[in-house]
């Protein structure tokens, strides 16, 4: 029944929306803004999300980061 969906239908028992991939047309799941607004949606293989900033996550970018950490584990 779920192969049945089109774009826009509610899923069942989920918050969600079916949507497909702009370029490769995967069946993916939106919030209902998504649906309302019409923003165009891409998987994961078509448009990957960039990748965290790894420098903001070391220690040594932010060194009173572990120091609350530490002071906060010695309470």
């Amino acid at each position: 029944m779920a192969d049945s969906l089109q774009h826009g239908d509610p899923i069942p028992g989920s918050r969600f929306f079916r949507a497909f991939c702009n370029r490769c047309n995967e069946p993916m799941r939106v919030s209902g803004n998504t649906i309302t607004i019409g923003i165009p949606v891409f998987c994961e293989q078509c448009e990957p999300r960039p990748l965290a900033n790894t420098a903001a996550t070391k220690d040594e970018a932010n060194p009173w980061g572990e120091n609350a950490v530490r002071a906060m584990e010695d309470q």
